[in-house]
């Protein structure tokens, strides 16, 4: 049967790596195969890649030089160069065709990712949102486009009805072309956290969860054989109203049943010991 994740995808998607700290959801019934090589994509919640410049418009003090973090230039160089050569070595000599990060404070950090860092040898491109999340992090989408070709790329904005106000991060959603011909649709997203509580914060989830669900609705009403990934850090648990109810992610089918939303660690997330991948507020990032 199946014995792995990669196996439970369509043929074109076989050999996708997913490092801990990720979520992805998949739907891509029409992809045909990839001609050579596996096409591999990633996510990675990077966790404060800031540089130490102040920026007037955000709250960043925590990030500069002479904060009680110590944060200076030699520790923000030593990040890329760590964070660099972990994506150079997920693909056993050819990393990720495509790599979705969150928690990245701006262009300039991601410009130094891909330009000055171990990485630049890959030449990878990017595109990235500017939300108004009050620290100023974003979602940012690295792509090799020997491999995947940018076709097109915008920003969406959540806006919810709560009684507390609430700064949300823009979901990125970026169209590619792939070596098959096939469209694929990335959505890269950073959920409100759990850092005032769960049950506190649930709503702020929920509503960010239902603008990804009616993009993803959205795109499988335009496209004739839609391929979809979602990926990025929701801060819940794949049992939790966000990802079951409102996304409606269900266990792997390999019969690929359309319009449906599968969420890849479905079935070992009953295991405690999955669910136990990340421990920061209480567990928050998943592979899916």
């Amino acid at each position: 049967m199946y014995r792995c994740i990669s196996s439970l995808l369509p043929s074109c998607l076989r050999g996708l790596l997913f490092p801990i700290c990720c979520l992805l959801f998949i739907y891509m019934p029409g992809c045909t195969a990839q001609p050579s090589s596996p096409f591999r994509m990633v996510f990675w919640n990077v966790e404060n890649l800031f540089d130490c410049e102040p920026d007037t418009l955000y709250n960043d003090r925590e990030f500069l030089p002479g904060s009680l973090r110590g944060w200076h230039y030699g520790r923000y160089k030593k990040k890329l160069t760590d964070i660099a050569r972990v994506i150079s070595a997920l693909g056993e000599g050819t990393p990720p065709a495509l790599v979705g990060l969150c928690e990245v404070e701006n262009d300039r950090v991601i410009r130094d990712l891909v330009r000055y860092s171990p990485l630049k040898e890959w030449d990878y491109r990017y595109v990235m949102t500017d939300s108004s999340d009050p620290r100023g992090i974003d979602v940012a989408l690295l792509y090799q486009r020997d491999r995947f070709s940018l076709l097109s790329w915008q920003a969406v904005p959540i806006s919810g009805n709560h009684k507390r106000s609430r700064s949300y991060r823009d979901i990125l959603h970026v169209t590619g072309r792939l070596l098959s011909g096939d469209t694929l649709d990335v959505v890269v997203c950073h959920f409100p956290s759990r850092s005032a509580g769960r049950r506190e914060t649930e709503a702020f989830r929920l509503t960010a969860a239902r603008q990804v669900r009616a993009l993803a609705d959205s795109l499988m009403a335009i496209r004739a054989l839609p391929g979809i990934v979602i990926m990025g850090d929701l801060n819940d648990f794949p049992h939790n109203r966000s990802v079951r109810e409102v996304i409606g992610a269900g266990i792997p089918d390999p019969d690929c049943v359309p319009d449906r939303l599968y969420h890849l660690l479905a079935r070992k997330a009953k295991n405690r010991d999955m669910a136990a991948i990340n421990t920061r507020e209480n567990g928050a990032c998943w592979i899916i």
